[in-house]
């Protein structure tokens, strides 16, 4: 398949994933939320260029608890690649180029020091052809821990590469779960350990998962639907009327992405900033953080 051939058939897929890696990556970092700071999409200064990946920026001093954090520096460049999408080793120098960019435009000189910043690529499966042509090429390849790879060599930034599938689901509870096919099971699991946090915040992070999950599982959601009777007391309490009303009928998850690429289609066009589109368009005010953590 070529490259644009991949990246059609990913625009056709209305699960929205990097949404679900957002909400998914904050609850990994929980124990260290307050040191550190997300960024969900990046205006590369005036250039008609936005970097749609996840720039998480930590705190100097700061050891990040769970191990997929362990090699972040000051900024920290995150790009989740689907199960449809391919992870090449063009994928790893495009993640890098976005990092330097993303260091070229700081808002002074050298504000951003190279020797600061790394960048993190995650996927379900095991990208072997891009893992072999970077090794042929003289990359060093160590994995760090298990599922977590760290690729280094010349003209490139400390790269991580995450292997969800490969990752110990007792250490990542929720970064195991962003795929299709999880069980009913494993869903119900996610729903009831956000109902054990029990805190406004933690619910908000947990919302976006469940409807990136419950999209991409229809036919286990079914089940917990016809299984399990209590299952609207969850959604109730985890995602209050809105989530609920998708989970009903589906008509607000249609708006949604409609929403989603009407904005993203209004920056690319006039180079507005996400708010400034969001303005435009008249999406209320109390709905631009979700749609500001979806883009």
């Amino acid at each position: 398949m070529s490259k644009r051939e991949s990246a059609t058939k990913t625009d056709e897929n209305d699960i929205l994933w990097h949404s679900g890696h957002y909400a998914a990556i904050k609850l990994e970092f929980l124990e260290n939320d307050a040191d550190l700071t997300y960024e969900t999409e990046h205006q590369l200064n005036h250039e008609p260029i936005r970097i749609d990946l996840l720039v998480i920026k930590k705190n100097k001093d700061i050891q990040i608890a769970n191990e997929l954090g362990a090699a972040f520096r000051g900024y920290n460049i995150m790009e989740y690649k689907s199960e449809e999408d391919s992870l090449s080793i063009d994928t790893v120098f495009k993640a890098n180029a976005y990092a330097m960019l993303y260091k070229a435009y700081a808002d002074e000189v050298d504000g951003i020091k190279i020797d600061d910043i790394t960048v993190t690529l995650t996927r379900l499966g095991y990208p072997r052809n891009a893992m072999k042509a970077l090794a042929e090429q003289g990359y060093a390849i160590e994995e760090k821990n298990q599922g977590i790879y760290m690729v280094t060599g010349r003209a490139i930034l400390p790269t991580q590469i995450i292997v969800i599938s490969r990752l110990k689901e007792e250490l990542h509870f929720w970064i195991t779960k962003l795929r299709k096919s999880i069980t009913k099971e494993q869903i119900l699991q996610v729903l009831k350990k956000g109902k054990e946090l029990n805190e406004k915040k933690i619910d908000l992070y947990i919302g976006p998962l469940i409807n990136v999950l419950a999209d991409a599982n229809r036919k286990a959601m079914d089940k917990i639907r016809e299984e399990e009777p209590d299952m609207g007391n969850y959604f109730r309490e985890l995602f209050k009327d809105d989530l609920e009303k998708q989970w009903n009928d589906g008509v607000a998850k249609g708006e949604e992405i409609a929403n989603i690429k009407n904005i993203r289609n209004l920056m690319e066009t006039t180079k507005m900033n996400a708010e400034a589109a969001m303005n435009a368009l008249k999406i209320p005010s109390n709905e631009v953080p979700k749609y500001l953590a979806m883009l």
